[in-house]
């Protein structure tokens, strides 16, 4: 196995930040080729992309390249095979995502039924766009998801709750109110009444049913298979891109799409619409949105996208 390696950057629209990663280009045998992202998150725990990379040249896996090596086989043997991997899936719904503050909430909201919106500690200003959203759009208004990624307390969230709650109609849920706690989490699910979302922590909160009442997951990440759905225990689960390159958003509309074909009951609206975080690249350019729904490329094979693949500057590892 060979693997060859292509770096790239992201430019979240409107603040100019920049996300970097590595698309990951892997010879299985003779001209059998797959490929694959890499694209960590250094808050979220990930090593930073010079150490993953030197480590997979060294042969050593993170969780996050053994991942990106398992989803660069399943490109190779569909291109083995001259097959779309998007051929027979269907891709789930997925909400919109609102990162940032000043993004209006309208255009945002159009092309879907349900929109997520980052909300930190200080959350006034943009709960009042909210507020000042749900008046504008009337009965055309998309059910809510508020992620506040950890930043309450406890006593915090349920102040929160208590002086929105001409909310909590459109709430769909909340999503990592404050650090994850089972038995703290168990306490406001009952005591709010608003469903309850678990993200960063979301492998912590499988045992504990009664904690939360969706388990967000990224394949990026981590494998959703037959024992991850078994130990949901009829919670809904809600997978995720990572916020990475088009070809990381595919692999995780494919897992998603074959998780809903698995538990259609279980799987939920996901959020797979992340290329519109940033701003347009030549990959994202061939993805669009239809009905809540992400339409990827209709040409190529595996993960699509043969020719810009074939024209990147390629480094071997």
């Amino acid at each position: 196995m060979k693997i060859s390696y292509s770096k790239y950057a992201l430019v979240t629209r409107g603040t100019r930040d920049l996300k970097t990663g590595a698309l990951l280009r892997v010879r299985m045998g003779r001209d059998e080729y797959g490929y694959a992202d890499c694209h960590p998150c250094v808050k979220h725990g990930d090593l930073p992309l010079e150490q993953q990379l030197a480590l997979l040249a060294e042969r050593k896996k993170t969780r996050l390249t053994e991942l990106s090596l398992l989803y660069a086989r399943y490109d190779a043997l569909a291109r083995k095979e001259q097959h779309y991997c998007f051929s027979h899936r269907v891709i789930p719904l997925s909400n919109s995502l609102v990162v940032n503050e000043h993004e209006d909430l309208i255009a945002a909201s159009e092309h879907v039924s349900m929109m997520k919106i980052k909300v930190g500690a200080h959350w006034e200003p943009q709960i009042e766009k909210v507020r000042s959203y749900l008046k504008r759009a009337g009965e055309k208004a998309c059910r809510l998801r508020l992620d506040f990624s950890e930043s309450l307390t406890e006593q915090g969230y349920i102040d929160f709750i208590k002086k929105t709650h001409d909310l909590k109609p459109h709430l769909d849920y909340v999503e990592d109110p404050f650090p994850y706690d089972a038995e703290a989490w168990t306490r406001v699910r009952k005591a709010t009444g608003v469903r309850v979302a678990c993200d960063q922590q979301a492998l912590q909160a499988l045992p504990h049913a009664r904690s939360c009442d969706v388990i967000v997951m990224k394949p990026a990440t981590h494998l959703i298979d037959g024992w991850l759905m078994s130990r949901l225990h009829g919670r809904q689960l809600v997978i995720t891109s990572y916020l990475d390159h088009p070809i990381g958003q595919l692999v995780a509309a494919y897992v998603a799409a074959g998780a809903k074909q698995l538990a259609p009951d279980l799987v939920g609206v996901c959020g797979l619409l992340t290329h519109s975080v940033f701003e347009e690249t030549p990959f994202s350019r061939r993805l669009s949105v239809q009905n809540g729904s992400l339409i990827p490329p209709k040409k190529g094979l595996g993960w699509g996208f043969d020719d810009l693949l074939e024209a990147l500057p390629w480094e071997p590892l």
